[in-house]
């Protein structure tokens, strides 16, 4: 019938002919016009579709190198989507129906501006705390993100003034002392997430310029921009047997000059674009792929949480009328408090060392002394006071690499890896 045709015009059209075809638009007209039931073009229509998608097909499978976007940036030739755009935070209810349970991003335009933190973010404001000479942060040593190069620990002070001339950002949870400035971005406030399932809390710190590795995460989250822009690719996990990762869920295809060759898979999905301006907030589902690029100087704070699979009604009934502005240190994080946790077994482990005296000198197996040398920078032989502090420093340093190389950008401390120890 021509209803039944005209059906199969779409399917064709929209799973047949590939958006980087320059004659999409042409086919698109003909079938624009043989969907209309007195046409008498229908089936040549069909004809047209189903010829176009063969040459397409001979073509792409004869060589990759001429596939429009071959050894360019990632999804620079497709024809990209756009996600919804809501203004401001939705209501907790509404954003788990609309997008949390369905797995759907959404950019929230503006939701931030409210924050203190958008306001009084800078440098100087962060170098007038006292705290930010002794609180150490975790500084990458590479814009362009490399998840198996080492980075360093500094202090906040040390990054902050040191930040514009280098080529480093910062990735760690937000200091203790600027959680008051940030609040728990309303979506999160009740309905069951403050319970058992808010995780961590990260800051997103550089002079812009930054590239992430594409890669999906084990967990959900909402990304909130308080200065500078930032441009994401995303593209829905059920593209996963086409996206090459590796274990841990990222990607070693090179973002900025992308090998069809190498990765056919990445010239046949589809392709989504957010751009994101100050004050804006995204929620990025767990499992979908993205990569992040920013631009101007950079901070950005995202909240990790358990994606919920019921909806508490009740919970946000007994918390009305909410309140919006509670900042995110008046919640506990569980991922973070594991962390601790763990850090306070490991220093009660280091005070067991044996032996009274903290001058008595540690002697090492051959391949030991070569390991810690290599982490910490120099040879090893020293005291047991010293090498019990040099101890945490190497544990901190493992858990870092760990998460690097098996775990996505998501807390570090969902990630478990070995750690150290001696007795």
């Amino acid at each position: 019938s021509d209803e039944s045709q005209s059906v199969r015009s779409r399917e064709l059209t929209e799973n047949c002919v590939p958006s980087v075809l320059p004659r999409r638009q042409e086919f698109t007209k003909i079938m624009s016009f043989s969907l209309d039931k007195s046409s008498p073009v229908v089936n040549i229509g069909l004809l047209a579709i189903f010829f176009a998608c063969l040459v397409s097909a001979s073509a792409k499978s004869s060589d990759p190198t001429k596939w429009p976007g071959h050894l360019e940036a990632l999804g620079s030739a497709a024809e990209k989507k756009t996600i919804a755009s809501v203004e401001g935070f939705p209501s907790p209810a509404d954003f788990f129906d609309d997008y949390l349970s369905s797995g759907t991003p959404v950019l929230m335009k503006g939701a931030a501006k409210n924050y203190p933190a958008f306001s009084r973010w800078s440098d100087e404001y962060f170098t007038s705390f006292p705290e930010s000479e002794t609180y150490d942060v975790t500084a990458e040593q590479r814009k362009k993100e490399n998840r198996t190069y080492p980075p360093e620990t500094i202090s906040f002070k040390t990054f902050v003034n040191t930040y514009r001339e280098k080529d480093i950002y910062m990735v760690n949870g937000v200091p203790d002392f600027l959680q008051k400035d940030f609040y728990l971005p309303t979506p999160l406030l009740c309905g069951g997430y403050v319970k058992n399932n808010l995780q961590d809390r990260v800051m997103w710190f550089s002079s812009g310029g930054t590239s992430s590795v594409l890669h999906h995460d084990d967990i959900s989250n909402i990304n909130c921009l308080l200065r500078g822009t930032k441009d994401l690719i995303m593209i829905p996990y059920k593209y996963k047997e086409q996206v090459p990762v590796k274990t841990g869920g990222f990607s070693t295809v090179d973002v900025d000059k992308v090998d069809f060759t190498e990765h056919p898979g990445l010239h046949d999905v589809e392709y989504y674009s957010v751009h994101m301006e100050p004050g804006d907030c995204l929620h990025i589902p767990v499992q979908d792929f993205h990569q992040v690029r920013s631009s101007g100087v950079n901070i950005a704070v995202n909240v990790w949480f358990n994606a919920i699979k019921k909806f508490n009604k009740k919970d946000c009934e007994q918390q009305q009328p909410l309140d919006t502005n509670q900042s995110i240190d008046k919640f506990t994080f569980h991922a973070v408090e594991e962390q601790r946790r763990q850090e306070d077994e490991e220093e009660e482990d280091g005070n067991q060392v044996e032996g009274d005296s903290e001058d008595e000198a540690v002697s090492l197996p051959e391949d030991m002394r070569e390991f810690f040398t290599e982490l910490l920078g120099k040879d090893v032989a020293m005291n047991k006071g010293d090498y019990k502090q040099k101890l945490r420093k190497v544990n901190q340093k493992q858990e870092i690499m760990i998460k690097k190389l098996k775990g996505s950008q998501s807390p570090f401390s969902l990630v478990y890896g070995f750690k150290i120890s001696i007795s």
